[in-house]
């Protein structure tokens, strides 16, 4: 995985072989994913594990889900909603979420996701009603306008998930660039929000908790 920590394949072998089974289009969208040349947009193995116990920890009825690339976090995190659940996703690309679609009908989750076509910003502000979750793995620029906007969805004790918080290890690199200023940058101010607390996890590159208060 180009934007992981690095972990060797045994390990991440050993990973799935230790937890509970995931399904086989789990697996078979890595290696199709991992075979693009876009393929550091996908979330690592171990990662979708993770996501996969936050849900159930969480036992959202309903998951906003920002940047769904070619489908794996969606998939994992809907095979593990509880009874009614769903999940809404939101990206810009037919070409990738055409994958995504896929596997979701041949893991038969399907038809507990709803997927949005369009930029994210403005198809938040159509959605209605509350989110006890959101998973944003999306351009790394609009990052607080996000979080800003899915802040009055979210109710006491709502988890906020952002993905790539590390960027590529570059956050203590001493790297200029726009981007990794960017990533810095929002992760003070999402850490010293006044509606949020924050944990930032060691895992993949890196998945920043908001739980608001």
């Amino acid at each position: 995985m180009d934007n992981a920590v690095e972990l060797s394949d045994d390990l991440r072998e050993y990973i799935f072989a230790s937890s509970e089974p995931v399904h086989p289009v789990l697996r078979r969208i890595i290696d199709e994913t991992q075979a693009m040349s876009e393929r550091s947009m996908q979330v690592t193995p171990e990662q979708s594990i993770f996501l996969r116990a936050m849900v159930r920890l969480v036992k959202p009825q309903r998951i906003l889900e920002i940047g769904t690339f070619t489908g794996l976090s969606s998939l994992v995190m809907a095979s593990a909603l509880p009874e009614g659940g769903r999940i809404t996703c939101l990206d810009i690309s037919e070409e990738f979420t055409a994958i995504a679609r896929r596997a979701w009908d041949e893991a038969g989750v399907g038809d507990r996701i709803d997927l949005i076509l369009g930029p994210a910003l403005e198809s938040i502000s159509e959605l209605k009603g509350q989110y006890e979750m959101v998973f944003i793995d999306a351009d790394k620029g609009n990052l607080q306008a996000y979080v800003e906007a899915v802040l009055p969805m979210l109710p006491a004790g709502g988890v906020v998930m952002v993905d790539n918080t590390l960027w590529k290890q570059l956050v203590v690199a001493g790297d200029p660039s726009t981007s990794t200023v960017t990533i810095q940058r929002f992760n003070v101010w999402l850490r010293d929000h006044p509606d949020f607390d924050v944990e930032m996890i060691g895992i993949a590159d890196g998945v920043t908790l908001a739980i608001k208060r």
